[in-house]
This record gives C-alpha cells, structure tokens and sequence, in this order.
C-alpha cells in the first residue's frame, strides 16, 4: 500500500500557489501549460512515475489541474494584480512545491 508522505500537502498548496501568483502578479497568461505538469508529474507515486501505463490517469490529472490551475489564475487576476511580484517567483514557488512533493520518495530509496 502507498503511504502519503507527510508533506504531501503542504507540497501540493505549494505548487498551486504558483497558479495564484501567476494572476496575483497581474500575468496576461495563465501559464497553465507550465504548471500542470510539473504539478501532475509530481503528484504521481514513485511507481507510477517508472511505469507510465496508466496514460488515462495522467491524461486526466494534466486537465484537472491545468483546470485547477487556471481557477487560480482566473482568481488571482480578480484580487490582484500586486506590485512586487517578479515575473519569474510563481513558476519557482510551484517548482519549490515539487520538489517538496518528490523528495521523500527519493530519500526512502
């Protein structure tokens, strides 16, 4: 049985809060195209990031969260935009959160 990682979550609010920032920085383009699969691919289990057969699985993760991530976008534009925000910090936050969401799978190892 997989075991969640205890930072899993913290890892996934992580990644979708660079979606948020993206439209909190007043960004014309979602950049959902960037942030869905670096989200998804993080999101897989270890196993399933070795054996990639369950392409409707993955297919189907990539459009939820590039939805998800456009809602974000979509939101952030609405409450934003924010001064300060470098064009470059939410594609490094959700980055940060992938990292975060791959790392103790790669430890256990």
């Amino acid at each position: 049985m997989n075991r969640v990682s205890p930072t899993f979550i913290p890892a996934l609010v992580v990644m979708f809060a660079g979606p948020l920032l993206q439209g909190l920085s007043g960004a014309s383009d979602p950049n959902a195209y960037l942030f869905a699969p670096v989200i998804a691919v993080a999101s897989l289990p270890i196993g399933a990031r070795q054996d990639l057969q369950a392409s409707l699985r993955l297919a189907a993760m990539f459009f939820a969260i590039g939805a998800l991530a456009l809602a974000l976008w979509w939101v952030g534009g609405r409450i934003g935009p924010l001064g300060g925000i470098p064009g470059w910090l939410p594609l490094a936050v959700t980055a940060a959160g992938a990292i975060l969401a791959v790392t103790p799978g790669f430890l256990r190892r």
